[in-house]
């Protein structure tokens, strides 16, 4: 079956299950194996289940056939309407005309997958600032806390790690708090640092609409100049 990364098969062998993964690495066949309790699996529970996170149908597949179809809620598929949006919010165009679609046809457009992750939240990670925009357009929460697996962030962490500044003024607008620290103590500005090639143009105005947000300013210049971004550090100590 796929499942995780590649070709993946399991086995059941005393309450053990043992998992056998095999993906293709830049041109190189690599397999992984590794040993998980049955009970552990049947305790997964919100963010602990593979990305991405709301297609669920191999492993909802392996849940049935080892509990014996009693699911556990967070399991339960969605309906194929909700889907569309989950979909459509992670696609990386301008999903806006098909969002506004299926809120028309009053399709849920702010549930929640398996794993506490809404399509919002996939449009900021993975899609584009507009789709964002839209679900919230919609009524879409622009305020939730997601799961431990993304560490606690916010949408304002999200959009501050593919730097769209606008889309950080707009969310600072809506009240989403420009403090609030993920798990690992980092407020957003420090989500700069992820991917500093990709800051360099855009790392000053994110900064600026932090800050005129009322984002702390804190340790961040120390953070973004040990990840390269020089410019933007002393910017922010000026």
């Amino acid at each position: 079956m796929e499942w995780f990364f590649g070709e993946t098969s399991v086995r059941l062998k005393e309450e053990t299950l043992n998992w056998v993964v095999s993906y293709d690495d830049g041109g190189r066949e690599l397999t992984q194996a590794y040993e998980q309790s049955l009970a552990s699996f049947r305790s997964w529970g919100p963010s602990t289940a593979r990305y991405p996170f709301y297609e669920t149908d191999v492993p909802l597949d392996i849940v049935q056939a080892l509990c014996g179809g009693d699911l556990p809620d967070w399991w339960k598929p969605l309906s194929d309407p909700v889907l569309a949006v989950f979909q459509a919010a992670r696609s990386p165009r301008n999903a806006t005309k098909d969002l506004e679609n299926l809120f028309l046809q009053e399709v849920p457009i702010d549930e929640l997958d398996g794993c506490g992750f809404t399509p919002v939240w996939y449009a900021a990670r993975f899609g584009e600032p507009e789709s964002v925009l839209a679900l919230l357009g919609c009524g879409a929460q622009a305020n939730r806390i997601y799961p431990h697996v993304y560490g606690y962030e916010t949408l304002l962490h999200a959009a501050v790690s593919r730097g769209y500044p606008d889309l950080v003024s707009k969310l600072l607008r809506r009240g989403v708090d420009p403090n609030r620290l993920d798990s690992l103590g980092k407020p957003a500005l420090h989500y700069l640092e992820e991917e500093p090639a990709l800051h360099r143009r855009t790392a000053r105005p994110v900064a600026q609409a932090l800050v005129e947000g009322g984002a702390a300013i804190g340790k961040a210049p120390e953070v973004l100049r040990k990840r390269g971004l020089t410019a933007v550090a002393a910017w922010l100590e000026s």
